[in-house]
């Protein structure tokens, strides 16, 4: 498959907002578009995926801006809320560098990453609603994917919260 590169410089965030710029920016280019995405209002995606999973080899762009030590600390937070765009009002904060101390904390808890690819981690309990899992912190694996709307678990945990 021939794939086509292009290097610019990339920003995230709002126009008008603190941007990330990220100049010298590796990305690859659309030879085509489907038509699931022909009237979408996102030119792309940017993953905030490992260089392990980067097509041809290309650096993800948070990786490329931590490497030109353009972020305060090599991390980013994500806050998501339940809001959003059918309330008139933003769905959630990406921060760059640092932590979200608008949105979260001020108890930050750090769990290590069980694969260098996802960001897959062990979770030893989950409560929703009513439900409380007991799981004598045994654990199961995880992804949490910003990608889209959901937590990856083993189907038999998503059974006893559903």
């Amino acid at each position: 498959m021939l794939r086509f590169l292009g290097e610019d410089t990339v920003r995230f965030g709002g126009i008008g907002e603190p941007q990330l710029t990220v100049p010298k920016t590796t990305f690859g280019l659309a030879s085509h578009i489907s038509a699931d995405w022909k009237d979408d209002a996102g030119d792309g995606i940017a993953g905030l995926a490992f260089t392990s999973l980067a097509v041809d080899g290309v650096v993800p762009p948070l990786i490329n801006a931590i490497s030109q030590g353009l972020l305060d600390q090599p991390l980013f937070t994500v806050f998501l809320d339940h809001r959003g765009a059918a309330n008139g009002v933003s769905g959630g904060v990406f921060t760059y560098g640092a932590v979200d101390s608008t949105n979260c904390g001020p108890l930050i808890a750090y769990e290590p990453l069980s694969s260098a690819t996802y960001w897959q981690f062990k979770m030893t309990n989950i409560k929703l609603g009513s439900y409380t899992s007991n799981n004598n912190n045994k654990g199961w694996q995880v992804i949490s994917d910003t990608g889209t709307s959901f937590i990856d678990m083993p189907s038999y945990r998503q059974k006893l919260i559903i």
